[in-house]
């Protein structure tokens, strides 16, 4: 946590703004104080007075230059349980922008950057001794550009943009931060004295991820150190990176936790609250609550909450609340209350509640609940219905009861298949089929469940998975992430991308009231299909991203209807809105086709805006949307608007 030991803010003799701000390391989660709710009731105040009050009520302080905040200027607010951040738009209007650090607020002037490359250097001593500290993180608080100083105590930092404000910040561990904010880039080198802690910085009783070998492979020894002095920095809710040393959290990902964390190759990350996708890797330091999906693995230093799927290996030192889908291991330190399948092995180190399924073998200390494998289970203590079979085990019984299953054959035409690899059938299966990866069948009446892959000619039942359904004729329900199938001739499939051979699959360029340029992909069928939709606006400037569904009706050769029913989230363009900000739009579209896969449609829109994003300029809440709403009223903080608007659409 971040505590301050001065906060002052003075002019030094080299022409910058020096904050004298000495932050106690941050070895503890810090949260976004920002959201944080106050009831407050000020007439007739100063902007410092406000601040004060602000500060009082919430226990933080901030961090601000006199010479850039209007600290003497009157102002009013009255405020019932509403965020700090809110609070502050209204009366500091769009000129600043906040960051949270501990329990302390940075304020920043929102003017554009500079162009061109600024460079800063300068040396790290200890504050009582004088000896030079090397290694120390040197970080600009904004962009999060950041460099490690050497065994001298030398750094040099380079921006290739310069904010209007500078904040540079110095993390050392068992040293107290130090935070120099600037408005002119000094000529002189930047000299900084470290404080050591009065107590010694006392580590999480937490795993370490990062001594392992598939870390030490993609991370680097810079973005370790940071790691080292900067424990935890913020909760950001987008990350993207190509490996952890290549990505928008740049060489301090490993002290950020995200609420959205793409990984084209491997990430490295503090924390992961809501979804994780890594092409191959995907690192965690603490803990995951939400979906994890990686490619070949996952592994994470604390508990898991949600969903973690990988191609080859999970792994968490913690405990998992929740599903484990590995191709090969699943690997839990802790306890497990849930579902672990794997091909291979699962293995819970203390207490399983719930079902483990492996295609050789599943291991606990205690388990409660249902262990299902190819070969052998393990359990020192059990309260539970162990099933094995291998070629010694003529039907699969139980550990304490003898209760016959049923044995899978090439010519089983009723038959429960439950795998933790996969599951094949050369003849038509009656009855279900369980895999962790892949099932395949010749043609099924009843269920497939997989973690990545189901496939079979024909179905009638029911496909779900994980990622993958294939089917040739599909009676029933497909439910995946994707769906393919040649032909539908009862149910629906559902998923974000439904290929349907005799169904509906197009692309779509479209001009609203809301949003000048659109792009959707519709798939599906005429009866239902599913939309992914992006779209932007020039002004006010902003960009949006959803997902829908919708129906089609044919009214002859030519013409057609479709009722659609779609939800938004609308940002900025330069940053994500970290306030609810929700578009629910229904539309009625008039098509008329111009050739076999060319058609225009347009119609009215049905517009329901929800936003908590205040505008200090206007005095209002939301962005700039649409039309004059018929209905609109504000609560709370909070606007809801609805209005009657229109979109036209070439559809190809």
């Amino acid at each position: 946590m971040l505590s301050f030991l001065k906060v002052r803010v003075v002019k030094s003799k080299i022409g910058y703004l020096a904050l004298g701000l000495f932050l106690v390391s941050n070895n503890t989660q810090a949260q976004d104080i920002l959201d944080t709710p106050i009831t407050i009731s000020i007439e007739h105040q100063s902007v410092e007075t406000v601040l004060y009050e602000i500060s009082t009520l919430g226990n933080l302080n901030f961090v601000y230059s006199s010479d850039l905040v209007d600290v003497n200027k009157v102002v009013s607010i009255h405020s019932s349980n509403q965020p700090i951040k809110d609070l502050l738009d209204r009366f500091l209007g769009n000129e600043y922008e906040y960051l949270a650090r501990g329990k302390y607020i940075i304020l920043h002037p929102t003017k554009k950057e500079k162009k061109g490359s600024f460079q800063f250097k300068g040396e790290v001593t200890d504050a009582y001794t004088g000896k030079k500290i090397g290694e120390a993180t040197i970080y600009e608080a904004n962009r999060l550009n950041s460099s490690i100083s050497d065994k001298k105590g030398g750094y040099e930092l380079r921006l290739n943009k310069k904010p209007v404000v500078t904040t540079l910040i110095f993390s050392k561990k068992n040293y107290q931060d130090t935070v120099i904010q600037f408005s002119k880039v000094p000529t002189n080198p930047i000299q900084v004295q470290l404080k050591p802690l009065l107590m010694p910085t006392i580590e999480p009783n937490t795993a370490n991820i990062d001594s392992t070998k598939i870390v030490r492979f993609f991370v680097n020894e810079q973005h370790l150190k940071n790691v080292k002095n900067i424990p935890f920095l913020e909760q950001r809710p987008f990350q993207l990176s190509l490996v952890p040393v290549v990505g928008t959290n740049k060489l301090l990902g490993g002290s950020i936790s995200n609420d959205v964390s793409l990984n084209i190759i491997a990430g490295y990350a503090y924390g992961i609250e809501g979804i994780e996708i890594g092409g191959a890797t995907n690192m965690v330091r603490r803990d995951v609550k939400g979906v994890q999906l990686g490619g070949a693995g996952n592994i994470v230093g604390g508990d898991v909450n949600g969903l973690q799927a990988g191609g080859a290996i999970n792994t968490s030192k913690g405990s998992v609340i929740g599903v484990q889908l590995g191709g090969l291991l699943n690997h839990v330190s802790k306890s497990t209350t849930g579902v672990q399948l794997s091909g291979l092995w699962n293995h819970t180190k203390q207490k399983m509640q719930g079902v483990q399924v492996s295609g050789l073998l599943n291991t606990a200390t205690a388990i409660k609940g249902v262990q299902i494998t190819g070969l052998i289970n393990i359990a020192k203590k059990e309260d539970s219905l162990s099933i094995k079979n291998n070629e010694y085990f003529d039907t699969l019984r139980s550990s304490k009861t003898d209760i016959p299953v049923f044995n899978i054959t090439k010519k089983s035409k009723f038959a429960l298949q439950i795998a933790g690899l996969a599951n094949t059938n050369q003849n038509e299966i009656r009855g279900l089929q369980i895999s962790s990866i892949f099932n395949k069948g010749i043609a099924l009446k009843g269920g497939q469940i997989s973690g990545i892959l189901n496939s079979v000619k024909d179905v009638k039942g029911i496909q779900v998975t994980g990622l993958i359904n294939i089917a040739r004729k599909v009676k029933g329900l497909q439910l995946g992430i994707i769906n393919i199938a040649d032909t539908l001739e009862s149910g629906a499939t559902i998923g974000l991308i439904n290929l349907v051979k005799n169904g509906l699959t197009n692309f779509e360029i479209a001009s609203s009231d809301v949003m000048p340029i659109g792009f959707s992909f519709k798939s599906g069928t005429n009866r239902l299909y599913s939309i992914l939709h992006t779209g932007i606006s020039p002004s006010p400037e902003l960009w949006s991203y959803g997902l829908g569904i919708g129906t089609e009706f044919r009214l002859g050769q030519k013409f057609y209807t479709s009722l659609e029913a779609t939800f938004s989230e609308i940002h900025p363009l330069d940053r994500f809105h970290h306030n609810t900000n929700h578009l629910y739009r229904l539309l009625i579209n008039f098509g008329y086709k111009l050739g076999k896969n060319i058609s225009l449609n347009t119609g009215p829109t049905y517009n329901i805006y929800v936003s908590s994003v205040y505008n200090a300029e206007t005095d209002t809440f939301g962005d700039d949307l649409g039309s004059s709403g018929f209905y609109e009223r504000i609560n709370n903080g909070r606007l809801l608007k609805m209005w009657i608007g229109y979109q036209a659409a070439f559809r190809f």
